[in-house]
């Protein structure tokens, strides 16, 4: 390869390294072949068809050169493409792939019902006629939830990450495996980079399936080139994004009541959605940077704000929970997109203000 990667230098040290003996051996070239091979292995066992997948995309390698945590448990946006593992070190342990209890989570009803199981109390009704008028609203349409046009609608999001709000039946992992064993995992599941005590190296890419195959296996042609892992979320990261879409809504919808009522609904709302966090950092236990670390630095407050809380539940500080509550469902920025959503609450909070004063003066 001619480019300057990482991964070329490394292939081009190995090469000169061992005096040629290996230079047509181990090649970008190749490792695309045997991981093209895997996936028609991985289409004939599916029953898929032999020729499902015609090329790769996002090839990298990843090396760790000491102990690492591992990671929380996450979706990476990739389906109808398929991700492709082959581990290359000595006594390599693989991805951890997660099976899910019910129930299915794929719409805002669904995701409603569980929100409530897991607060262990009626969600407001408020936010159940919310979801379903806003559900197939679309987000970048709307200035205040244009940040998270990505997403395209809440309904889409929710059918893809949706499953991450599912309780947790078991986990499949291996300690340790040679070079060239080999994982092909769906896109959309659940899974996890494991704990590591040493180094470890392994190539990864997405199998990206043929024009010709995405019909009939009922697949968007546009979906296999967009969809390429980038949009990744674990629990709480994916919570963060939807209580910042939905604080917006909330904020900006006509109630048509009066300003006190309005407020307390906004807040019963809030703190409903704020009260899941702590049963989602519960599930997906890590310190504070790994939580940090998938939060970008245009989003601070938040960052900071979810920081406090991992650290409150790790140390079974209850003092401590609560005011971080209140302070999420009073804040005029912490759950606020970086586009403008609290100079729209402000706004709106200016226009009530001043309809209040003219109600008063009639």
């Amino acid at each position: 390869e001619k480019d300057n990667t990482a991964a070329s230098e490394l292939l081009l040290n190995f090469h000169s390294s061992t005096k040629k003996r290996y230079e047509t051996v181990l090649t970008i070239e190749k490792l695309k072949q045997y991981m093209l091979g895997m996936c028609t292995r991985h289409s004939n066992i599916k029953h898929y068809g032999c020729n499902m997948y015609a090329k790769l995309g996002n090839l990298m390698f990843i090396l760790a050169f000491g102990p690492t945590s591992g990671q929380i448990r996450h979706i990476d946006k990739m389906e109808p493409n398929v991700q492709i593992c082959l581990y290359m070190s000595q006594n390599c342990p693989t991805t951890k792939v997660y099976d899910l209890d019910e129930p299915t989570i794929t719409n805002t009803e669904e995701i409603c019902e569980r929100w409530g199981v897991m607060n262990n109390e009626n969600v407001p009704e408020t936010l159940k006629a919310l979801l379903l008028e806003c559900g197939d609203w679309k987000l970048g349409d709307r200035r205040q939830t244009r940040y998270f046009g990505f997403l395209n609608t809440i309904n889409e999001s929710i059918k893809t990450f949706g499953k991450l709000y599912r309780p947790l039946a078991s986990q499949l992992a291996l300690k340790s495996v040679d070079p060239g064993t080999t994982l092909v995992s769906p896109g959309n599941e659940v899974h996890a980079g494991p704990k590591t005590s040493g180094p470890r190296m392994f190539a990864f890419a997405i199998g990206i399936p043929s024009n010709d195959q995405t019909e009939d296996f009922s697949l968007n042609n546009d979906d296999t080139d967009t969809n390429d892992g980038e949009v990744q979320y674990h629990p709480v990261l994916f919570h963060v994004d939807l209580c910042t879409i939905l604080f917006a809504i909330v904020d900006n919808f006509e109630f048509h009541l009066d300003h006190d009522q309005e407020k307390q609904m906004q807040d019963d709302v809030k703190k409903f959605l704020i009260r899941l966090f702590i049963h989602l950092i519960g599930d997906s236990p890590g310190p504070g940077d790994m939580y940090d670390n998938l939060i970008t630095d245009e989003r601070k407050e938040v960052k900071e704000w979810v920081s406090k809380l991992v650290q409150a539940l790790w140390e079974g500080n209850e003092w401590k929970i609560q005011p971080l509550i209140v302070e999420a469902i009073s804040s005029n920025s912490i759950f606020y997109s970086p586009t403008g959503g609290k100079n729209l609450k402000e706004r709106r909070q200016r226009r009530r203000r001043s309809k209040k004063k003219k109600v008063g003066m009639e």
